[in-house]
């Protein structure tokens, strides 16, 4: 059997010392102590666990066991509100090579809203998966995401937004969650999108499985996965009109024994653990449950299955024992104390009735396990996705460690969804204790059982004789059985043989693999090998740090493999991809799935085209083919579109041309680099209307100013028909090109455009439509009918079609013009004696291009109705067979039909009518759906008139003013469990509980933000705010998240002010001040942007440095040192001042002050004639802006007003006023007024201030 070796187990325990001598000086070996901050100093004390303290959250029972609930969605895409997008259409793809398999997901969504939004794209990958490609439909062609740094990304969306482009941005979320960022959406349109992900598949038995149970209905569904280098697939689910009930899974072959993938020095081996272990004993237990917000949905499941476990377990031992069960998130509270016997139904319900809440945070969860007798275990039921307090694992194996001096042996994990691996391996690994397992949690309750009482193995030295390199180099907390994978750099003419621990090594058999998901395997093990090194560095190391995050970039970059540190960004011109130093003609290749499994696809900088379907509509046709414009081939309507129309026509430019460039909108302009800016009008000058000044004895308001218009849709740049003569594709390119060069060379004051401007630029001379173009010659043979048509009539109508058919012959083919050749078509003609379906004989064997430009120039061709007096039998579908030659080549002789043919078209014509007769019910009853809904928006309107909410978040808000608070928290509670991701129901909980004074469940609501959206500095800075506002130890995870705020998006000033005010909360005025300075040195902030926020900045810094004064009067020298070098002064009187932030991008607030002397402050009339000035009138969207009253106020009542002119693409708007009092000595007074506005170009009252606070 394996057995570890000395030297592991000696460097457990040297790896035990240095971490519980780390803990030692930095203060963090007390369990008594834990921390929901970053910085270890934020940390509150705790003490004992206790119960949860009561609150406004009602009782309540769990879900009885086979109540199916829902279930979380695998993948959504959603509008910023919260409205998700209809899933159309999944398209999936899977190879399986060995231990790996390739996915690649194509996803159709349908925008249901009547405007433009952005979309936020989400998907759970399963375990050990890595994000390889994401590409996004604009217009007819595919745009491939690039991988760059993720900061850099994520500053280049916004202003690829501000720049009208359509950005889209994919980003690793928490755990396997990623997310992505969509814009556009236009309203009713549907958008297409390319998700490929690699994944190990560790456990030789298992299935491949794709994730789908939890989706809604789909109007078609089609997976297949197959094994490399087969064509045929080991299963198909091909359906349409489904709600899948089930995941996806495909049975694979066993593989016993040791087996590898092998391509050159790259291998890759599956190992099964050999060797027996003995069964330990449980003294008594601790389960960690996780009670965080992204387990809400399937919440009473696993309270269930946690206790399917303990009762198991319990009968295995054969007697119950000591069991206690601590709920963790931000908060650790107790549960359940007694045994394993007395853990009841009534006992569980108390467990549901603490509620899925709060963000999570492990490492406070670790550190509440306390001390106790010998012998204990502790089993953790988490996803270990840690979203509060220290995330390293360093950190968290420190805690974990701790743990052996408080009586733990052995810490277990049940794995409770796609999990991070790499937290859940810290924690069962820890040294200074046995090591433990983690457990699937799709194993059943017996194997459950048997793993946790089943003894791993310390730690098993991996061996590969003759590698270079190995990976893991050692394997800690596996049994008997368990699969592991091993990666390994060997010269591909050594033989692979694989041991672990003492065991000679065995030889793999081995499988010549492609190459492509091999390497790319590869290189994902080297980006998770280095990221985890960094992670268990210490945060003092920082060169190290910095190091490795540069390498893990660089490979990342390189190999196209996403990592914490990059993201995927679509780029759409040449300088998005000059910004990040990206050679077009060199751009990384594409995993894909082909003809031979998973490949790679070559990339020349051409942007790929989306292939010619059935439903595709031809490019534009000019007037010179039949007299008049079309909107695609003929005029005709087709299954793509278009007119209706049976005459003549053509398209302007070949199949294989570029599509058209997207125009800038007329509110755009070019800068001198070709970079395109909204054309900004001159400076508002009068108010927007503010229809109730609430500031006692206020005058009127001030005249309205008429509301912005709306913007312009983007208009499409006309296509230069010009350069079309011949049929020259490459012409049209190229004079596309200068034509855009042109437009974005102008400079930035001379440009304005006009979407219907078809003049040539003058640099390139003067020009005159071309003459008709040179086609092909087309023939016609005798046509042959079944049915009451005559041949004159067929030959007749389809001669008006030659010139188009021609057309084809000349441009659509992609080796060249077609000179010659014979064809034929046949065609089903409806009782109307319209072509309704065409269909070129050979179709398979001819170039998809040319096969739809033919079949469309003959569709919808018009003989005209039989008069009922001259058919000669019952009305029934007509068909004709007609064959034509192209060039001299002589047209054959056109087939005759069996009964059987005949039978088949007629069949397929009543296959299209059945489903245009239900694509018309389809659309009718869209219709009446959009026509109820607006309904019901304008009866809403009317219901919430005059509030800057609506639906159910006004329902609340209106109860809590009402002093109906019950009815507010039946309603918010429900809100919040029927769709437990939408923030505004997690805003509107926390304000009942503010409201009932339960700041704790509060908290938890505000905290649930944090961990429904980790990586979403907007929103983990409004959670700081509401965290701010809740008080006590909710303070310190404010803390917490606004430093997340900053190290995502440092490059907004408000990330640095709310981290600065978080710290003032909890009395850090040096942490304060220091955040404040780095903000001011901040080198990503567009300070054009953000004008006047440097004044705001220094002002705060004044501030801060006067209250770090009072509180340490020793620091003063070095306090006005900060401030000479920062250009900041120490007030010495008092002031008052309000700042306004607000958590939409490209997006403009005004911000209005009243005083109670009738005064009225705002952008066109910045200062109170008692007192106080307006500055930083910030119109792109964040603010901060400010205004401040220097020197005692002396005209209370403040009234504070906001006008939010529109909450434009995402969606519903946030933000907060703050008000800063000081004293003029050093006292500060903080508060914090956070809004939520539903309604474009509506006024919030954000508060009066009647006093001093």
């Amino acid at each position: 059997m394996p057995t570890t070796t000395s030297s592991p187990l000696a460097s457990r325990w040297l790896h035990t010392l240095t971490l519980l001598a780390l803990a030692s000086c930095t203060g963090r070996s007390n369990p008594e102590v834990a921390s929901t901050a970053a910085d270890p100093a934020d940390a509150p004390a705790q003490g004992t666990v206790a119960p949860p303290p009561p609150g406004i959250l009602p009782p309540r029972s769990l879900a009885v066991e086979d109540d199916p609930g829902p279930r979380a969605a695998p993948l959504s895409l959603t509008a910023s509100d919260g409205t998700g997008l209809r899933l159309v259409e999944v398209r999936a793809r899977a190879v399986i090579e060995g231990p790996l398999a390739f996915t690649e997901l194509e996803l159709e969504f349908e925008n249901p809203l009547p405007r433009r939004i952005e979309g936020r794209f989400e998907i759970e990958l399963p375990a050990r998966s890595a994000i390889s490609r994401f590409a996004m439909q604009i217009g007819d062609a595919w745009q491939e995401g690039e991988v760059v740094e993720r900061q850099a990304a994520r500053r280049a969306y916004e202003d690829f937004l501000h720049r009208k482009q359509d950005p889209a941005l994919l980003e690793q979320a928490a755990g396997n969650s990623f997310g992505a960022r969509v814009f556009p959406i236009e309203a009713r349109a549907r958008k297409r999108l390319i998700v490929a992900y690699s994944q190990e598949l560790v456990h030789g038995e298992d299935p491949y499985r794709l994730p789908l149970r939890g989706l809604p209905e789909i109007e078609r569904l089609d997976v297949s996965a197959a094994l490399a280098g087969t064509d045929k697939p080991l299963l198909t689910w091909v359906q349409s009109k489904v709600t899948p009930d089930h995941d996806f899974e495909a049975p694979l072959p066993a593989s016993p024994g040791v087996t590898a993938l092998r391509h050159d020095a790259w291998s890759l081996a599956r190992v099964q653990v050999g060797g027996s272990t003995e069964a330990v004993g449980i003294g008594d237990l601790v389960v960690l449950f996780d009670t965080s917000a992204s387990g809400a949905i399937g919440f009473d499941r696993r309270i269930r299955r946690m206790a399917g476990v303990i009762a198991a377990l319990q009968k295995d031992l054969g007697a119950p024992i000591p069991l206690r069960i601590l709920g963790f998130d931000q908060e650790v509270v107790e549960l359940f104390a007694g045994t394993t016997e007395t853990l009841d139904d009534a006992a569980l319900g108390r467990i549901a009735s603490r509620r899925a809440l709060g963000a999570s945070d492990l490492v406070k969860a670790l550190r509440a396990v306390g001390p106790g007798g010998t012998d204990r275990r502790v089993l953790l039921v988490s996803d270990a996705v840690v979203t509060a307090g220290a995330h390293e694992l360093v950190a968290i194996e420190r805690a974990a460690s701790e743990l052996a001096a408080q009586g733990v042996a052995r810490i277990d994990a049940i794995d409770d969804g796609a999990g991070a691996q790499e937290v859940l391996a810290a924690v069962t690994t820890a040294p200074a204790m046995a090591p433990g397992v983690v457990i699937d949690s799709r194993l059943d309750d017996a194997a459950t059982v048997h793993k946790l009482r089943t003894q791993a193995f310390e730690a098993l030295e991996v061996q590969v004789p003759g590698a270079a390199w190995v990976w893991p180099s050692r394997i800690e907390g596996a049994q008997p059985g368990d699969d592991v994978l091993v990666y390994a750099e060997l010269p591909a003419t050594a033989t692979m043989r694989v041991g672990l621990g003492d065991t000679e090594p065995a030889t793999a058999v081995t499988t010549e693999a492609l190459g492509p998901l091999l390497r790319r395997a590869w290189m994902r093990a080297s980006v998770q090998r280095m990221t985890e090194q960094r992670s268990r560095l210490l945060e003092t190391d920082k060169d190290g740090r910095e190091s490795l995050r540069k390498r893990i970039i660089e490979l990342s970059v390189r190999e196209r493999v996403l990592s914490e540190f990059t993201a995927l960004l679509v780029l759409e011109t040449e300088a998005d991809y000059a910004r990040f130093g990206i050679d077009r003609n060199a751009l990384a290749d594409v995993l894909a799935i082909g003809d031979h499994g998973v490949e790679l696809t070559h990339r020349t900088g051409i942007t790929s085209r989306l292939p010619a379907l059935a439903s595709a509509t031809l490019p534009e046709a000019p007037e010179w083919l039949a007299g008049e414009s079309f909107g695609t081939l003929g005029g005709l309507k087709g299954r793509g579109g278009g007119g209706s129309s049976d005459e003549g026509g053509g398209p302007t430019r070949p199949i294989s041309a570029r599509p058209r460039a997207a125009a800038p909108r007329e509110d755009s302009v070019a800068d001198g680099e070709g970079n395109l800016e909204l054309a900004r009008d001159g400076k508002r000058e009068e108010a927007p209307s503010d229809p109730t000044p609430t500031s006692p004895g206020a005058a009127a308001p001030d005249p309205a100013e008429p509301a912005p218009p709306p913007a312009r849709e983007r208009e499409p740049m006309a296509a230069p028909v010009e350069a079309l003569e011949q049929g020259d594709a490459a012409s049209a390119a190229q004079e596309l090109d200068q034509r855009r060069d042109f437009i974005e060379a102008k400079p930035k004051a001379a440009t304005k455009f006009a979407p219907d401007s078809r003049k040539r630029p003058p640099p390139h001379g003067g020009w005159s439509p071309p003459p008709p173009p040179k086609t092909t010659p087309v023939t016609l043979g005798k046509p042959v009918i079944d049915g009451d048509l005559t041949g004159a009539v067929v030959e007749e109508r389809l001669a008006a079609r030659k010139q188009l058919l021609g057309w084809c012959a000349q441009f659509a083919s992609p080796t060249g013009p077609l000179e010659f050749g014979n064809f034929e078509l046949r065609m089903v003609v409806d009782e109307a004696g319209e072509v309704r379906i065409a269909r070129l004989q050979g179709r398979e064997s001819l170039d998809a291009g040319m096969v739809h430009c033919i079949e469309t120039a003959a569709d919808r061709t018009a003989f005209g109705a039989v008069p009922e007096g001259t058919r000669k039998g019952a009305a029934a579908p007509v068909v004709v067979v007609v064959p034509f030659a192209f060039g001299a080549t002589k047209p054959a002789v056109a087939t005759a039909l069996d009964a059987t043919a005949l039978a088949a078209l007629r069949a397929e014509l009543a296959e299209v009518e059945a489903a245009e007769a239900a694509a018309a019910e389809a659309a009718r009853k869209r219709v009446e759906e959009e026509s109820r809904a607006l309904e019901a928006e304008r009866k809403e309107a009317e219901r919430t008139t005059g509030s800057p909410w609506t639906g159910r978040f006004f329902d609340v808000m209106t109860d809590l003013s009402a002093g109906r608070n019950q009815q507010a928290l039946d309603t918010a509670l429900a809100w919040q469990q029927g769709d437990p991701g939408d923030v505004l129901a997690l805003v509107a909980l926390g304000e009942v509980a503010e409201k009932g004074g339960d700041p704790e469940t509060a908290a938890r609501a505000y905290g649930s933000i944090i961990d429904l959206y980790p990586s979403r500095a907007d929103l983990r800075r409004y959670a700081t705010y509401r965290l701010a506002r809740t008080g006590g130890n909710a303070q310190h995870l404010a803390v917490d998240s606004a430093r997340e705020a900053v190290a995502s998006r440092g490059d907004h000033p408000s990330s640095h002010r709310a981290l600065a005010y978080a710290l003032v909360g909890i009395g850090k005025h040096r942490e304060a001040a220091a955040a404040l300075v780095a903000g001011l040195h901040d080198e990503h902030v567009q300070w054009g942007r953000f004008t006047e926020v440097q004044r705001i900045l220094r002002e705060d810094l004044g501030l801060v440095a006067a209250a770090w004064a009072l509180h340490e009067p020793a620091a003063r020298p070095e306090i006005d040192a900060m401030l000479r070098t920062e250009g900041a002064s120490l007030p010495t009187t008092p002031s008052l001042r309000f700042v306004l932030t607000w958590e939409t991008d490209a997006n403009d607030v005004d911000f209005h002050i009243h005083d109670g002397k009738g005064g009225h402050a705002f952008f066109s009339d910045k200062t109170l004639p008692s007192g106080g000035s307006l500055y930083a009138d910030i119109t792109t969207g964040y603010g901060p802006e400010c205004f401040a009253i220097e020197g005692t106020p002396g005209a209370y009542p403040y009234n504070l007003r906001a006008h939010y002119y529109s909450r434009g693409p995402m969606g519903y708007g946030m933000g907060r006023v703050q008000a800063v009092q000081h004293d003029g000595k050093g006292t500060l007074v903080v508060k914090e007024y956070p809004f939520v506005v539903m309604k474009d170009h509506e006024w919030m009252d954000l508060g009066t201030i009647t006093g001093p606070l």
